[in-house]
């Protein structure tokens, strides 16, 4: 016996089938197939599939500029705020 599903139309989440449930204007019952479409691949979508994600994977270059980083600690290093006076601001109240 196959199990019976239950779809929320606003969005989407499966239910297994429950007679409470499925008195909710919102859910109608849907097939073992279109709850859960993965389990029912065919092998020549599943290699064809995989042929795309191997062909259209792209190389990522995580590599910076060292004029970017040293100009972006300039801009850290000129806070309108003195060190000192950010420490004096976050231990205002506390014992000594």
């Amino acid at each position: 016996m196959t199990q019976r599903w239950l779809k929320n139309v606003d969005d989407g989440f499966i239910y297994g089938w429950d007679r409470y449930i499925a008195q909710n204007p919102l859910v109608i019952e849907i097939t073992e197939e279109e709850a859960f479409p993965e389990k029912f691949l065919k092998p020549a979508q599943v290699q064809r599939a995989k042929v795309t994600r191997t062909k259209n994977k792209a190389t990522l270059d995580l590599a910076t500029e060292d004029g970017l980083v040293k100009e972006l600690d300039a801009m850290l290093s000129a806070s309108p705020l003195a060190d000192s006076e950010i420490g004096a601001d976050a231990s205002r109240g506390l014992p000594e």
